[in-house]
């Protein structure tokens, strides 16, 4: 009797092995790379986010700069140079006439600050500014206050004087650049013709990670922004007696260096 052929033959158990070995593999690798690709997505997305924050908090900085004027014959315009953390972190005291007026005596100018601080309930340090609307006897107080930029690394400003750049003005007490006050230092007194500030800020901060649920990354490399801003309303350098030029050259808060027009 003839045997009929075989037409099917099943697989061996190695060979099953082997197939799900390989198709694991695969997978696996198909998966690697697509979490590679939405890791480097979502620290574009926070990069880009965290910049575009730093953005506008160097925006409303620079507009508030733009149109400062004397806060008052004591405290005409006080830049600090402070530290938190080890960190700069700088702070203004100004007057401004960017605002306008909305309600019954109200003035047409502005107590204004802008300082470095920590959040009283999340802990993150963040770019804080105070207005006043109402100017009273107490300049460095009042007013309402809101966190601009949270997640702030660093806030570094420096104040030039048409000649020299200097890490602080006005009449500061502490102060570092000189022993003793003395008419010959140009940064004592009056409105500096620009200011350059330097914001460093975190990739990581809660507005750049989106929903509060999300958990925090990695640390990406921090962002930085660096702008001049000039005074408006400040004397020019050529107002300036030549005394103080001379006498600023020899202070080591200033540098000769020229002022930058473009920000970066």
């Amino acid at each position: 009797m003839r045997s009929l052929p075989v037409t099917s033959r099943g697989f061996t158990l190695v060979e099953l092995l082997i197939a799900a070995s390989v198709a694991a593999g695969i997978l696996a690798g198909a998966y690697a790379c697509l979490e590679a690709g939405l890791q480097s997505q979502r620290a574009i997305e926070r990069r880009s986010d965290a910049l575009q924050n730093a953005r506008v908090a160097l925006s409303l900085l620079a507009a508030d700069l733009r149109a400062a004027t004397v806060l008052d014959d004591d405290l005409e315009f006080v830049g600090m140079s402070r530290e938190l953390n080890g960190r700069e972190a700088d702070n203004l005291d100004f007057a401004t006439r960017r605002f306008s007026t909305r309600v019954p005596r109200e003035a047409d100018w502005r107590e204004v600050s802008w300082y470095v601080d920590v959040h009283p309930e999340t802990g993150e340090v963040g770019l804080w500014r105070r207005v006043d609307p109402f100017p009273d006897a107490q300049m460095l107080e009042g007013g309402q206050r809101e966190e601009i930029l949270p997640g702030l690394i660093e806030l570094k400003l420096e104040f030039y004087d048409g000649i020299f750049w200097y890490d602080e003005w006005g009449k500061v007490s502490g102060r570092r650049d000189t022993p003793a006050p003395t008419s010959l230092w140009s940064n004592l007194s009056g409105i500096p013709d620009a200011v350059r500030v330097t914001l460093t800020c975190s990739t990581t901060s809660r507005l750049s990670r989106g929903s509060p649920q999300e958990s925090e990354p990695a640390p990406d490399a921090p962002v930085q922004l660096q702008t001049v801003v000039r005074l408006n309303l400040a004397p020019r350098a050529f107002a300036r007696s030549s005394g103080s030029s001379s006498g600023a050259s020899s202070g080591s808060g200033a540098s000769g260096a020229s002022p930058e027009g473009s920000a970066r």
